[in-house]
């Protein structure tokens, strides 16, 4: 059964829309695998000068990033991610879509000496259209997931 949580509104605000599916989705995570837990609760803030972000390809890392914070694991240092969070009839689900510039992506976390890039499948392409191959990075393993579920089995340390 898809993981999903309530429509939320839409709105140009990608941060703050990204922050607050990021949060509901790390939080319908953790109750369908260990449970309700109304103890803790994660303050979202977000300053008035990132109102003007404009795309949603940091919302599946934000939403790993939260789930780790609730069950206290780390995720993995050498691993970087990049893709925008589905949403299907204005409710949000865990499924994963293509966003723009991985190939500077894949790119800039190479040179910076991260190992493992997670993308959506549709990127395939443009990585592929780019050369971006093992041989000529060879340290940098480019992963490609097609919803947050799989993430969490690669991301963990």
């Amino acid at each position: 059964m898809p993981t999903t949580i309530s429509p939320l509104p839409l709105t140009k605000n990608w941060a703050k829309f990204c922050a607050h599916f990021a949060y509901g989705l790390a939080r319908q995570i953790h109750t369908e695998r260990f449970g309700p837990n109304d103890a803790h609760r994660i303050e979202l803030r977000i300053p008035p000068e990132d109102d003007e972000v404009d795309g949603p390809s940091g919302a599946a890392a934000t939403a790993v990033a939260m789930y780790s914070l609730a069950i206290q694991r780390c995720v993995r240092m050498d691993t970087i991610m990049s893709a925008s969070l589905v949403i299907e009839n204005g409710v949000p689900t865990c499924a994963l879509e293509s966003v723009g510039g991985v190939v500077e992506k894949v790119l800039a976390a190479a040179d910076l000496g991260l190992r493992r890039m997670i993308l959506a499948p549709e990127n395939a392409e443009d990585t592929d259209e780019a050369g971006l191959t093992a041989e000529e990075h060879p340290r940098m393993e480019i992963i490609y997931r097609a919803n947050v579920l799989e993430i969490l089995d690669d991301i963990f340390e």
